[in-house]
Protein backbone atom coordinates (compact mmCIF):
# COMPACT_ATOMS: atom_id res chain seq x y z
CA UNK A 1 0.00 0.00 0.00
CA UNK A 2 1.34 3.00 -0.52
CA UNK A 3 0.32 6.23 1.46
CA UNK A 4 2.05 9.06 -0.30
CA UNK A 5 0.81 8.92 -4.01
CA UNK A 6 1.69 11.90 -5.51
CA UNK A 7 -1.59 14.07 -6.85
CA UNK A 8 -2.59 15.51 -9.74
CA UNK A 9 -2.02 19.07 -10.16
CA UNK A 10 -5.14 20.35 -11.35
CA UNK A 11 -4.93 21.72 -15.19
CA UNK A 12 -6.18 25.42 -15.33
CA UNK A 13 -7.11 26.62 -18.46
CA UNK A 14 -4.76 28.65 -20.88
CA UNK A 15 -7.34 31.19 -21.54
CA UNK A 16 -6.74 34.78 -19.81
CA UNK A 17 -8.85 35.23 -16.30
CA UNK A 18 -12.18 36.90 -16.39
CA UNK A 19 -12.19 40.49 -14.97
CA UNK A 20 -13.02 40.69 -11.77
CA UNK A 21 -13.61 44.03 -10.25
CA UNK A 22 -15.29 45.14 -7.15
CA UNK A 23 -16.35 49.19 -6.45
CA UNK A 24 -16.30 50.46 -2.74
CA UNK A 25 -17.64 54.04 -1.61
CA UNK A 26 -16.94 55.00 -5.11
CA UNK A 27 -13.04 52.91 -5.07
CA UNK A 28 -12.83 50.53 -7.60
CA UNK A 29 -10.60 47.42 -6.98
CA UNK A 30 -9.95 45.15 -9.50
CA UNK A 31 -7.89 41.63 -9.59
CA UNK A 32 -5.48 42.06 -12.67
CA UNK A 33 -3.22 38.99 -13.32
CA UNK A 34 -0.44 41.41 -16.04
CA UNK A 35 0.96 42.81 -12.85
CA UNK A 36 2.42 39.43 -10.78
CA UNK A 37 1.97 36.18 -11.54
CA UNK A 38 -0.79 34.94 -9.92
CA UNK A 39 -2.68 38.49 -9.50
CA UNK A 40 -2.86 40.97 -7.30
CA UNK A 41 -5.76 43.39 -6.52
CA UNK A 42 -5.06 46.95 -7.45
CA UNK A 43 -6.78 50.25 -6.90
CA UNK A 44 -8.24 51.90 -10.55
CA UNK A 45 -8.07 55.55 -10.02
CA UNK A 46 -7.05 57.94 -12.60
CA UNK A 47 -3.21 58.87 -9.44
CA UNK A 48 -3.14 54.98 -9.74
CA UNK A 49 -3.35 55.02 -13.37
CA UNK A 50 -0.89 57.66 -13.93
CA UNK A 51 1.63 56.08 -11.16
CA UNK A 52 1.20 52.75 -13.20
CA UNK A 53 2.18 54.77 -16.54
CA UNK A 54 5.02 56.32 -14.34
CA UNK A 55 6.17 53.28 -12.98
CA UNK A 56 6.44 52.01 -16.40
CA UNK A 57 8.26 54.75 -17.87
CA UNK A 58 11.13 54.60 -15.19
CA UNK A 59 11.22 51.36 -15.43
CA UNK A 60 12.10 51.23 -18.69
CA UNK A 61 14.55 54.67 -18.07
CA UNK A 62 16.28 52.37 -15.31
CA UNK A 63 16.69 49.79 -17.99
CA UNK A 64 18.15 51.93 -20.67
CA UNK A 65 20.54 53.68 -17.72
CA UNK A 66 21.81 50.04 -16.53
CA UNK A 67 22.25 49.34 -20.41
CA UNK A 68 24.51 52.94 -20.69
CA UNK A 69 26.22 51.85 -17.55
CA UNK A 70 27.38 48.70 -18.73
CA UNK A 71 28.56 50.11 -21.88
CA UNK A 72 30.59 52.85 -20.15
CA UNK A 73 31.64 50.77 -17.94
CA UNK A 74 33.10 48.64 -20.92
CA UNK A 75 34.90 51.89 -22.45
CA UNK A 76 36.25 52.26 -19.19
CA UNK A 77 37.91 49.04 -18.77
CA UNK A 78 39.34 49.79 -22.58
CA UNK A 79 40.63 52.84 -21.44
CA UNK A 80 42.32 51.26 -18.53
CA UNK A 81 43.79 48.65 -20.65
CA UNK A 82 44.85 51.07 -23.44
CA UNK A 83 46.43 53.00 -20.52
CA UNK A 84 48.49 50.29 -18.93
CA UNK A 85 49.78 49.22 -22.48
CA UNK A 86 51.30 52.64 -22.89
CA UNK A 87 52.54 52.60 -19.63
CA UNK A 88 54.38 49.43 -19.93
CA UNK A 89 55.46 50.70 -23.58
CA UNK A 90 56.65 54.16 -21.98
CA UNK A 91 58.43 51.92 -19.59
CA UNK A 92 60.15 49.84 -21.95
CA UNK A 93 61.21 52.85 -24.35
CA UNK A 94 62.82 54.38 -21.32
CA UNK A 95 64.59 51.52 -20.43
CA UNK A 96 65.53 51.25 -23.63
CA UNK A 97 67.34 54.68 -23.99
CA UNK A 98 68.81 54.00 -20.73
CA UNK A 99 70.50 51.39 -22.00
CA UNK A 100 71.65 53.25 -25.17
CA UNK A 101 73.00 56.12 -22.82
CA UNK A 102 75.08 53.51 -21.82
CA UNK A 103 76.60 52.15 -24.46
CA UNK A 104 76.54 55.52 -25.86
CA UNK A 105 78.94 56.62 -22.80
CA UNK A 106 81.33 53.21 -22.96
CA UNK A 107 81.93 54.00 -26.64
CA UNK A 108 83.23 57.37 -25.89
CA UNK A 109 85.56 55.87 -23.22
CA UNK A 110 86.36 53.27 -25.37
CA UNK A 111 87.19 55.92 -28.59
CA UNK A 112 89.31 58.33 -25.75
CA UNK A 113 91.23 54.95 -24.98
CA UNK A 114 91.64 54.57 -28.80
CA UNK A 115 93.04 57.70 -29.15
CA UNK A 116 95.64 57.89 -26.25
CA UNK A 117 96.99 54.21 -27.91
CA UNK A 118 96.73 56.01 -31.63
CA UNK A 119 98.68 58.91 -29.92
CA UNK A 120 101.02 56.55 -28.01
CA UNK A 121 101.82 54.39 -31.16
CA UNK A 122 102.56 57.53 -33.64
CA UNK A 123 104.97 58.58 -30.88
CA UNK A 124 107.24 55.49 -30.88
CA UNK A 125 106.78 55.72 -34.79
CA UNK A 126 108.33 59.02 -34.16
CA UNK A 127 111.06 58.03 -32.24
CA UNK A 128 111.82 54.92 -33.52
CA UNK A 129 112.54 57.16 -37.10
CA UNK A 130 114.71 59.36 -34.86
CA UNK A 131 116.41 56.55 -33.54
CA UNK A 132 116.75 55.11 -36.79
CA UNK A 133 117.85 57.99 -38.76
CA UNK A 134 120.75 58.80 -35.58
CA UNK A 135 122.10 55.58 -36.45
CA UNK A 136 122.29 55.80 -40.00
CA UNK A 137 123.76 59.53 -39.12
CA UNK A 138 126.56 57.75 -37.03
CA UNK A 139 126.99 54.74 -39.85
CA UNK A 140 127.91 57.60 -42.19
CA UNK A 141 129.53 60.25 -40.17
Amino acid sequence: MNVFKSKKKPEYSKQDPLPVSLTLNGNTLSFRTDLTPGGKWKTETDSTRQDEERITTLQRELQRMHKDMKQLEDEKLAVLEEKYLLEFKNQLLLEMVAVSQLDAKKNVEDLEREKLKTEALKWELANLNIEQSQAQDEELG
